[in-house]
């Protein structure tokens, strides 16, 4: 273990699964993600629980379409719960996602170590 006190090492059981979650897109604030990364089109999303698990900093999530990202950030309670939220570069890039259903495949990580847990 690290003796950085924002790091935290968290070890995991590798599970993957396939789930469809409701997703939105989002633009940057200027702030770092909740882990403490900026956030980079392509890679970076937001989640909390999907299908009833609190889904880990660095967590994978395979799109459709065949992108990566990684979970760096959380999403409102509200909406946290079988959903993402995909970091875009600029606000049309968001409207033009909207809100969609994703058939997408999730990996937990075997252990993270990214930021803030």
């Amino acid at each position: 273990m690290q003796n950085n006190k924002n790091i935290i090492k968290i070890l995991y059981t590798v599970l993957s699964f396939w789930i469809t979650l409701n997703s939105s897109a989002y633009v940057a604030t200027g702030n770092p993600t909740a882990c403490g990364l900026y956030p980079e089109e392509g890679i970076t999303c937001a989640a909390n629980y999907i299908n009833g698990i609190y889904v880990p900093f660095g967590t994978q999530i395979r799109l459709p379409d065949g992108r990566t990202l990684y979970v760096e950030d959380r999403m409102h309670p509200d909406f946290g719960h079988d959903a993402i939220d995909i970091f875009v570069e600029n606000l049309e890039k968001a409207k033009q996602w909207g809100r969609r259903d994703i058939y997408c495949e999730i990996t937990l990580p075997k252990e993270t170590n990214i930021g803030k847990q």
